[in-house]
């Protein structure tokens, strides 16, 4: 099993979902079109766990800085996964040139957040014989069950009581595997266009942010059953909104936070490039050529509160949060700055 692709690599995480890429290649065996099914099934949780997961730490105080005061924070998500999660049940009926080895017509099987124990094989009916491979795993394989985020993100005070935000993640190559992950938020806090609030130990925000996510992963000599071109690859892409309401404390060192909000995004993933079966194959099925065989789509749309709290000591400060949404999700920040 390799990795699909990374959201980042950072000196303190490496953090990445994975999948088994020689098995969904190997699933055009079938057909393209029962390919895209099986993906769609199997990698949708995952990225839309990825969008909950880019929706958090984007603030820790309902209080905005003053002009030109700054904070740099390096932030780790954990987006928590449900048994639900982490399977779906494959038909052979809804595909067109598939079956269980083990002769059932449907079984429940992993998505990449799960696992397949024991494995499941299954069968491309050909011509001059059967393709067999066996299903991917997922996270759970490996003992994970939450799909991790990190990025570095820079604050900025702004005149009348705004802070803009900025996340990032220089584009990473390892190896056969690409990623970049960008981001922009704003902050406008209401509390001194209240008079009342002014007096209280409490401060009142609003905010909004976006933030895109891109990754690669080069397919090229994945799956015994193709003929390798270079162009073959996955694709990624998710971008995820966050809109909320922001309260806090405003005391001195230690202070409570939440908020009470919206999420929505959406993600695509597409296989790309050129894709022709060996000779050993088409002896079995002739299946001609493939140039970018599909593009699947999944989306978000869910409330999000969280509640967190945050140690400031000079110029050092940490927060943590948690966040009940579709993907439950915890966070943690480490920050360096002056208000």
């Amino acid at each position: 099993m390799k990795t699909i692709f990374f959201t980042c690599l950072f000196s303190i995480s490496v953090v990445m979902t994975t999948s088994a890429q020689d098995e969904v290649v190997s699933f055009l065996a079938a057909s393209v079109e029962d390919a895209q099914t099986f993906t769609q099934d199997y990698m949708s949780p995952s990225t839309d766990a990825l969008i909950n997961g880019l929706t958090s730490n984007w603030y820790n105080s309902g209080q905005v800085k003053k002009t030109l005061g700054f904070e740099i924070s390096v932030i780790g998500n954990a987006s928590l996964t449900s048994s639900e999660q982490k399977s779906f049940n494959l038909n052979t009926a809804d595909y067109s040139n598939i079956s269980f080895k083990s002769g059932q017509n449907s079984q429940t099987v992993a998505t990449v957040l799960g696992e397949n124990d024991p494995e499941v094989t299954m069968l491309v009916n050909g011509t001059n014989g059967n393709l067999e491979f066996d299903l991917p795993q997922g996270l759970a394989s490996e003992g994970i069950d939450f799909v991790p985020s990190a990025f570095i993100q820079a604050s900025v005070g702004l005149p009348l009581h705004t802070e803009i935000k900025f996340r990032f993640l220089p584009e990473v190559n390892e190896e056969d595997i690409s990623s970049s992950l960008y981001g922009l938020g704003l902050q406008h806090e209401f509390t001194n266009w209240i008079p009342f609030l002014k007096e209280l130990p409490i401060a009142i925000s609003g905010f909004v942010g976006y933030t895109n996510f891109k990754g690669q992963v080069n397919l090229t000599d994945v799956s015994p059953f193709v003929i390798n071109y270079d162009d073959q690859l996955l694709d990624v892409e998710v971008n995820s909104w966050h809109f909320a309401a922001i309260a806090s404390t405003k005391w001195k060192t230690f202070n409570f936070y939440s908020s009470l909000g919206f999420i929505s995004g959406d993600a695509t993933t597409a296989l790309k490039g050129t894709y022709e079966f060996n000779d050993a194959s088409q002896d079995i099925i002739d299946l001609g050529q493939f140039r970018d065989p599909f593009v699947v789509s999944s989306s978000v749309d869910s409330m999000k509160a969280l509640i967190g709290a945050k140690l400031k000591l000079g110029f050092f400060r940490i927060n943590a949060e948690y966040s009940f949404q579709q993907f439950n999700t915890a966070s943690l920040a480490i920050n360096f700055g002056i208000k």
